[in-house]
């Protein structure tokens, strides 16, 4: 049914909740799964900083679903994990 999932978090607890769903469905569907967080324009100060903050956020992704799903559940599908910077409806 669905081939390819994309969830987005701002790392609240329902986003966290719904990349926990998002996973559920890639795992069962054995589809691709693609976690995406935006980091707003003016929250990067320069460029050489937005790249050290996406390392940081791209590993909270991975341990939110590490943690919602556990790592042999992750195996199951393909997953990557995204962050962008800009506006956020315009990023996702």
């Amino acid at each position: 049914m669905y081939k390819h999932i994309v969830a987005a978090t701002d790392f609240s607890e329902m986003g966290n909740r719904a990349l926990t769903r998002a996973a559920e469905l890639a795992i069962l569907m054995k589809g691709k799964l693609t976690l995406l967080h935006v980091v707003h324009d003016e929250d990067t100060s320069t460029p050489l900083y937005a790249q050290h903050e996406v390392r940081g956020e791209i590993a909270k992704l991975e341990e939110t679903l590490a943690a919602s799903m556990g790592a042999a559940a992750v195996s199951h599908c393909d997953v990557d994990f995204v962050v962008r910077v800009g506006g956020v409806g315009d990023q996702i």
